[in-house]
């Protein structure tokens, strides 16, 4: 017999969507369980322990939740884990704030109601940043060690043959 339930895929994106309505958390669940293991919020305390805990690589993130401001969310997440893209999810009255938290390190955000399409791109364009940059990271330090004597097979520069075939000094 087949089982029904989704098996984590520990190589897909983490994905942690904070909102204080059940019904939006769940949502976007359904819209990106498929592509992204998910993670819910329901408070930006539960967020900040999800963050410090799970690692997720991008955020959806309410910005007006009952006693929390969201940008000062953001900045929460952004100094626990720098390397996290955070998508704001705002109402129409808070474009403005939400705009600001571009400034404040959000990655991008979406007005409510958001067209599903258009939140999965800037998703998508989130993730791709993180990949981006975890590439960088690893390009540097690979450049790093063969920089300090080692080539990208681990070995001393200096050991091994001149053209000739002599042994290097």
């Amino acid at each position: 017999m087949e089982s029904t339930e989704k098996k984590l895929d520990m190589s897909q994106p983490l994905l942690l969507v904070v909102d204080d309505e059940a019904g939006v958390r769940q949502s976007l669940q359904l819209v990106f369980n498929k592509t992204y293991r998910v993670l819910e919020a329901p408070s930006a305390d539960d967020a900040i322990q999800k963050v410090t805990d799970e690692k997720p690589d991008a955020v959806l993130l309410d910005i007006m939740m009952p006693g929390a401001d969201g940008l000062a969310v953001l900045k929460q997440i952004k100094s626990i884990h720098p390397d996290c893209q955070v998508i704001m999810l705002t109402g129409l009255n808070t474009a403005r704030t939400a705009f600001a938290a571009k400034g404040t390190g959000a990655f991008d955000y979406v007005t409510k109601p958001f067209d599903v399409e258009e939140l999965r791109l800037r998703v998508e364009h989130a993730l791709e940043k993180v990949q981006l940059s975890r590439e960088l990271e690893r390009l540097k330090e690979e450049v790093g060690k063969e920089k300090h004597g080692f080539d990208h097979r681990g070995e001393r520069h200096g050991q091994g043959t001149h053209r000739s075939g002599d042994p290097l000094q």
